[in-house]
Order: C-alpha cells, then sequence, then structure tokens
C-alpha cells in the first residue's frame, strides 16, 4: 500500500505535465493577426435606389396564362411608383389580366473587397390593392437580367429564381416601410463590385396561381427621392486599414473652436470627404479604407484666410490636425534643399511639426522636391522644426521662426545621417489578404533593382491562365493591390527582377481560401478583441473539455480522443489549424501514447 500511494501522484504529475504541454502546443498554432493597422470590421452602410429603376406590366384580355407568362411589357422608368403584383378587371364581356412586376437597382461598388454577411430590402408602400394576401419575394436574374435601364423583354419570368428574402403584405389599408430581410441566397446576390438589379415579384405570381381579386401593391420608386427610394441595408465585414484623426486643435494645443473639412485620398478605391466639427473638446474621427491612405488635406478657415495644409501619409496610422486661432496671422513659406546626398525624392519627405506638452506633432507633411519650392502654411511668430526624412535617416533643423524670412534653403549632405546598413535589404512577399484580395511587395532598400516583371495567373486544371501582368522600372517600392481574385480560384503569381544586373524569379502560390461553414461566426465579437477568432472559441472550449475528461481516466486516451475531435471540428469548420500543425499535433499524441504503452508494460 505504501508503494501504491507513492506512484500515484507521479503519475498524475506526469499526465498533468503532458496535458499542459499538448495544450500549449494548441494554442501555439491559433493564428495571430500581426498586420500592422489592418483589422477586420464590420460595417453597415444604407445604399438607396438608383432612378434607372422601375416596373414592367403586361396586360391581356380573357387569358391569364398568356399575361403571366408574357415574354415582354410596358416598361415604366419615369414615374415615381412601381407596382408588385397582380389584378383582374372585368367589364363585359371580358377580363383584363394584369401582371406587375418591380426592378429596384443599387450603385453598391464600393462593397470592393467586402464579405456581406446581412442585409434588408426596404421599399416604402403607397397604397395596398388586395382582399388576397400574398407576398412580395425577391428574385434574382444577374448578371443579364434585369436590363439597366430595363427594356420590355426583362419582364419574362424565366429569367428570375431562387428566394431571396419575401415578407407578407397584409389585406388592411396600412402603408409605410416593408423590410425583407435577405436569405443566404439574397445575401450572395448583392455585387460588391459593380451594380446591385433585383426582381420582385407576388410569391402567387411565382406559384402561377390565377387571380381572381386584387392582389397588388404600390411603392415608391427613387423618382420618390432619397427618402422614399428603395433601399438597401448591408451589413459586411471587410479587411481594412484603420486611421484616426485627432481634433481640430490649435497650435498651443487646446480644442479648436472652427470646423474642419478634410478630403481624405486613397491608392486605390474612392475618396472620401468628411468634417471634424468643433467644441470645448477636441473630436476624434475614424476611416476605415480598403487599401491605403495616399494623403490628405484639411481647410484652415478663420476670418481672414481659407487655405488648406496637405498631409502625405506613409505608414502613420494616427494624424493630429492643427489649425491658426482666428486672430492669428498665418503666411506662406517656402523650403528649398540642395542636394548633395542622392536622396531618393519617390520615398523622401519633408515637414513640419510643433511641441505640444513635451510631444512633437507633425503640422504638414510633403513629398520632397530638389527641384521646387516646397510651400507650407505658417502662423507668424511660431516655432517649427523642418525635418527631412529619407533613405538615409531624418534630420530635423531645429526651432525655425516663423517671421519676416519667407524662404529658406536646406544643403543635404551625406554626413546630415548617420551610416547605416539595412538589416533587411529585400523584401518580396505575395499573399491572399481575403478570398478576393491578393496583395504583392517587391521592397528592396539598397535600390538596386532595374525592373520588375509582374505575372498573375489563375489555376485552370492542370494549367494555368494569365489574369494580370505589368511591368515595373523600379524607382521605388512596388506595392500593388489586386481585388478582382474569385474566391474559388487557384493562383500563382510570379515576379520577375533584374538586381544588379542578375535576373531573380520569385513564385508563390496562392491557393482559395478553405471556406467553411461556422454556425458560430458573430455570437462571441460583441465579447471584445481576441487573440483568436471569437468564432473559435466554442471548437476550442469542447476539444478542452473533451480532453480533461478523458485524461482523468487515461492520459493516451484522452489527447488522443481531443486530437481526432480537433481534426473533426477543422473539417467542418468550428476551428481553424493549420494541416501541417495537426500532423505535428498528431505525431506528439503517438509519442504520448508510446510512452503510456511502455509505461503499463513497465508494470506488468
Amino acid at each position: 500500500m505504501s508503494d501504491l500511494k507513492k506512484t500515484k501522484p507521479m503519475a498524475f504529475k506526469t499526465k498533468a505535465f503532458l496535458l499542459i504541454l499538448v495544450v500549449c502546443l494548441v494554442l501555439s498554432i491559433i493564428p495571430f493577426q500581426s498586420v500592422k493597422g489592418l483589422s477586420t470590421i464590420t460595417l453597415t452602410q444604407t445604399f438607396y435606389g438608383s432612378t434607372t429603376d422601375g416596373y414592367i406590366v403586361n396586360q391581356t384580355n380573357n387569358n391569364y396564362g398568356a399575361c403571366r407568362n408574357a415574354t415582354t411589357g410596358t416598361v415604366d422608368t419615369s414615374g415615381s411608383y412601381m407596382y408588385i403584383g397582380q389584378r383582374r378587371d372585368y367589364s363585359a364581356p371580358n377580363y383584363f389580366f394584369y401582371e406587375y412586376r418591380s426592378f429596384p437597382v443599387w450603385d453598391t461598388s464600393n462593397l470592393v473587397g467586402a464579405t456581406v454577411v446581412n442585409a434588408t430590402l426596404d421599399v416604402y408602400v403607397t397604397s395596398k390593392y388586395n382582399t388576397t394576401a400574398f407576398n412580395v419575394t425577391v428574385q434574382n436574374g444577374q448578371p443579364n437580367y434585369p436590363s439597366n435601364p430595363l427594356v420590355a423583354s426583362d419582364f419574362w419570368w424565366d429569367h428570375y429564381s431562387g428566394d431571396g428574402g419575401s415578407m407578407p403584405i397584409g389585406t388592411g389599408a396600412a402603408s409605410g416601410w416593408l423590410s425583407i430581410n435577405m436569405t443566404a441566397s439574397g445575401l450572395s446576390w448583392i455585387s460588391t463590385t459593380g451594380t446591385t438589379k433585383l426582381a420582385l415579384r407576388s410569391d402567387r405570381d411565382i406559384s402561377y396561381l390565377a387571380v381572381t381579386n386584387p392582389e397588388y401593391c404600390v411603392v415608391y420608386s427613387a423618382n420618390a427621392g432619397a427618402s422614399y427610394a428603395p433601399r438597401l441595408i448591408v451589413t459586411y465585414t471587410i479587411y481594412a486599414n484603420v486611421y484616426t484623426f485627432h481634433g481640430p486643435y490649435f497650435e498651443d494645443g487646446t480644442a479648436s473652436t472652427s470646423n474642419v473639412t478634410l478630403n481624405a485620398f486613397q491608392t486605390e478605391g474612392s475618396n472620401q470627404t468628411f468634417n471634424m466639427p468643433n467644441g470645448t473638446v477636441a473630436n476624434t474621427y475614424t476611416l476605415y479604407v480598403n487599401g491605403t491612405l495616399s494623403y490628405f488635406t484639411y481647410n484652415i478657415t478663420t476670418t481672414t484666410y481659407n487655405y488648406s495644409r496637405m498631409y502625405k501619409v506613409t505608414d502613420e496610422l494616427d494624424f493630429y490636425i492643427f489649425l491658426p486661432r482666428p486672430d492669428d496671422i498665418i503666411n506662406l513659406y517656402s523650403f528649398r534643399i540642395i542636394d548633395f546626398a542622392g536622396i531618393e525624392q519617390t520615398s523622401s519627405y519633408f515637414y513640419t511639426t510643433i511641441r505640444v506638452n513635451n510631444t512633437n506633432y507633425i503640422v504638414e507633411k510633403q513629398l520632397a522636391s530638389v527641384i521646387n519650392e516646397m510651400p507650407f502654411w505658417l502662423v507668424w511668430g511660431h516655432k517649427y522644426d523642418i525635418v527631412l526624412s529619407c533613405g538615409f535617416g531624418t534630420h530635423s533643423w531645429a526651432d525655425f521662426a516663423a517671421l519676416s524670412t519667407y524662404s529658406q534653403t536646406y544643403p543635404i549632405t551625406r554626413d546630415l545621417f548617420p551610416v547605416t546598413l539595412p538589416s533587411n535589404p529585400l523584401n518580396v512577399t505575395a499573399a491572399r489578404v481575403n478570398s478576393t484580395w491578393i496583395q504583392i511587395v517587391y521592397d528592396d532598400n539598397l535600390t538596386n533593382t532595374q525592373w520588375v516583371y509582374l505575372l498573375v495567373q489563375v489555376k485552370n486544371g492542370s494549367t494555368y491562365s494569365t489574369v494580370y501582368t505589368n511591368n515595373y522600372t523600379y524607382g521605388q517600392p512596388v506595392q500593388f493591390d489586386w481585388y478582382n481574385a474569385i474566391a474559388s480560384d487557384h493562383y500563382r503569381v510570379t515576379l520577375t527582377a533584374s538586381r544588379s544586373g542578375t535576373q531573380t524569379i520569385y513564385t508563390y502560390g496562392l491557393p482559395a481560401p478553405v471556406t467553411t461553414n461556422n454556425p458560430w461566426t458573430g455570437l462571441f465579437e460583441s465579447l471584445g478583441t481576441w487573440p483568436i477568432a471569437p468564432s473559435q472559441l466554442f471548437g476550442f472550449a469542447i476539444v478542452f473539455a473533451c480532453m480533461g475528461a478523458f485524461s482523468y481516466a487515461s492520459l493516451n486516451v484522452g489527447v488522443t480522443a481531443s486530437w481526432l475531435l480537433a481534426l473533426f471540428l477543422c473539417g467542418i469548420g468550428w476551428l481553424q489549424i493549420p494541416w501541417q500543425m495537426l500532423a505535428v499535433s498528431g505525431l506528439l499524441v503517438v509519442f504520448v501514447d508510446i510512452k503510456e504503452a511502455k509505461k503499463v508494460e513497465r508494470e506488468i
């Protein structure tokens, strides 16, 4: 009995040690996000209908089937109303059948790179004429149907199919907004690169149920104005750079009482304009950019002046906006540099800074020019540091007083900068940021590259077809963001570079992301930011519970069952663990099983 009591604690410690080792291995393979500034964010945007929307009606005497199945109809895109449903009128000796189908249109092109997760389609019902209840159902005929603008042949029912969502129209007389929650199929119909065109039909029309009593409604079209136009309210996730603007401030650090308008210009995608309102406390504005921010300008507005400052963005994510006070005198000062060092203009920057509360802040920033003077707006009597940042390093000329000397020249010599050797002179990468976004970077810090040839190919069976090429004469880092990848396709990126007279080829395989259906997506996001995707928390909880339960009785059974369970959860999409790491952890499980078996043999 005494020997048995001594061996049990040792066995327990061994099991505990191995269990902790397996847990650490699992945690070590959880993917962490490490791209500076890039985040997966969830946004909601409302899109208002285009005035190219409208409806098409077919009217046929005495024959419902001929009316419903007609291939053409009469188009109306000029009015403020659209009709949906069926109608039968009687005027002896004839019945007149009417079939109404409406076609809303939205420009959703600024969803490039987004993943749509939820959407509602809203139309404003002005009147209803129905003693028979029916549903307004969303259908799809894209990319070909409906045409934009509408044509008569867009009426044919066979152009449209599916159920993108529906909402019943009751028999009451009430009017107002009708909101249709889009189904999974409907979400897939929302274009993230162009125009979204949908069909609104009665479910009784779709089911070929002959009309006897009125069963149609009237809704506003986009011609009725933005307040009543059809709306598409889309919630989506996007992998974006997050930029934060602080201010506005006066140059002594107190909050400005002036409004400021900022114009942000992106390297790719559309530009954005926004306001930072005045107040006793400075504001913060967050800007989401699907790509990178190139530069922004903001107005300097006082009772006397209305000028703009400019900020060329490099890798900054936070910006502070400084304005002159209404009674400040502001003048345009010009700076010229004489280059004796051979700086690279396309990657060199010249800027002004001020010191507030013992911290330096950039006021205005431009590309450095060795040819032209560089203009900066400065407040009379204030002191600024003048800074040059280039490939050799950064040099500052302190305490420039903005007085009567409106022009200043700075000679640039090599001894202004410490001599350093770059730790990584060449950076070449190609990555699939998400299912539709491929990012390619070629950066030669020593600028020994003469040219770069880029080739993007898509896999078709056992061969590859070219989808994009470009030649770059190297003068600055090459960064190419391609947003037109198809989620289900595999791609190959080839970079051919001539560097120091030698050609080198870099090839990257970019397989299609593994698509899985995780039912826990969106459930835990409200709990905050996690080092893993919140949708995986439930999967890991199951694995750890299995590991703890089985390991209490048998360590080898516990780790084996946990590994098999993790493999199964990866297969169904509840976990996202690289298969290579699953193989390594499986090998560890085998070692644990062998160890436990050897221990049993010794005990026997």
